[in-house]
């Protein structure tokens, strides 16, 4: 218990202004030789009163006396003051830290501070455009003590190897394997932009998930998985046997169905977005039917070939599923809604559930009738907007549904 008010300021106080400094990484950037207006940092004291000086005299003297006997890392600045009771008297009004080691060591941080000149030392011998960088993140300098052997080693093979065009699990350099690279993605991103050529590093929007583009690695392929409806309509890969179902990279779909050409008698494609309706829809004529992924498109915009055929898009009957519909026709303007109409909503009432967080974007692709759904999202329920999700509705309606417009 303090022998003065907690008010005062005293060495607990004064060492918590430090620790700020650190735990922000101020104190680290001065250690390095950064935050150059930082020190002598000058810590204001908030003590007595003049009038309180009579009445608080041993509490007075118990603050200087913490104050001086703590003040192993600090200078204390005194001003003469007078007092008509007392006669003139020096009191503190300020501790000094005159440097960023003084600081260090108060708060039993001298090892790190070495730490932190060890590490930059070896970066900057090895890529001396990373010394701004050192001295801007003292933290993760040291977080990643451990594993700057290997950063540098990825730095290193990213130099020599300029825009690779191969998957991260091809870099072959010493402690480096996909996983890392997958894990530190945010700092190889910070720390690349800085050791290599300008012109080999890609603009992209987004953080980590935009590295590979950035630096030139592969990203894992878009699938697009496809079922057959028509067994007629399915490839011959020899013998008796020919899937039902497909996976092929985007742009192999996007050349035709990967060179397998256009099967004879194709004559529409229906985009869904369940995958357990996905794979028990039944046999349909001349269709084929492609797992939709929600918002996106990009591995079937470049299949331009859709566009002579009859596309069908069948999502969730929410806001969310029509926003993912009006973006698809935004690619293909043909396309035709199923099972998103007002008598497939009505008919489900029983199986509505609350949207949590409605779509509110101009949809300008819908038909009236489907923007009117979409204004009845909003208003059977006064208070909240409902969804239909594809799963819920009816394997009859379904059914029905089906043979009404895509059958023969």
């Amino acid at each position: 218990m303090n022998r003065y008010p907690d008010a005062w300021t005293g060495p607990s106080a004064i060492k918590a202004k430090a620790r700020r400094l650190w735990e922000t990484g101020r104190l680290g950037s001065a250690a390095l030789g950064g935050e150059p207006e930082l020190f002598p940092l000058r810590i204001a004291l908030k003590g007595p009163a003049s009038r309180d000086w009579a009445r608080h005299l041993l509490e007075i003297q118990a603050w200087v006396a913490d104050l001086q006997a703590a003040a192993s890392g600090w200078d204390l600045e005194w001003r003469e003051v007078a007092h008509r009771e007392l006669g003139r008297n020096r009191l503190p009004v300020a501790a000094v830290l005159p440097d960023a080691a003084a600081a260090l060591e108060l708060l039993g941080k001298a090892a790190q501070g070495r730490r932190l000149l060890a590490l930059r030392a070896a970066l900057v011998e090895r890529w001396p455009t990373l010394d701004a960088w050192c001295v801007g993140h003292p933290h993760q300098l040291l977080e990643w003590a451990e594993e700057w052997p290997t950063i540098l080693a990825c730095l290193d093979w990213f130099a020599a190897h300029p825009r690779p065009g191969c998957y991260a699990r091809q870099i072959d350099a010493p402690g480096v394997h996909g996983k890392f690279v997958e894990r530190q993605r945010g700092l190889l991103a910070s720390l690349l932009v800085l050791a290599v050529p300008a012109t080999v590093v890609e603009a992209a929007p987004g953080g980590a998930e935009a590295f590979n583009r950035r630096f030139g690695l592969l990203d894992k392929p878009a699938l697009v998985r496809l079922r057959f409806l028509d067994p007629a309509l399915a490839p011959d890969l020899g013998g008796a046997w020919a899937p039902s179902e497909l996976s092929l990279r985007s742009e192999e779909f996007a050349d035709q169905l990967g060179g397998l050409l256009l099967p004879q008698g194709l004559r529409q494609v229906l985009v869904l977005e369940n995958e357990i309706t996905w794979l028990a829809l039944p046999p349909l004529a001349g269709t084929l039917a492609i797992l939709g992924s929600g918002y996106g498109f990009a591995h079937l915009a470049t299949a331009r070939w859709l566009e002579r055929l009859q596309l069908w898009y069948w999502g969730d009957l929410d806001s969310h599923g029509l926003a993912i519909l009006n973006q698809f026709r935004g690619l293909f303007p043909a396309a035709r809604s199923l099972l998103m109409d007002r008598a497939t909503l009505l008919a489900h009432r029983a199986l509505w559930t609350a949207e949590p967080s409605p779509a509110a974007a101009s949809l300008t692709h819908l038909t009236p009738d489907e923007a009117a759904v979409r204004a009845d999202l909003a208003s059977l329920q006064p208070g909240r907007a409902i969804r239909l999700e594809q799963e819920r509705i009816g394997w009859s309606w379904m059914v029905a549904a089906l043979k009404r417009h895509l059958a023969d």
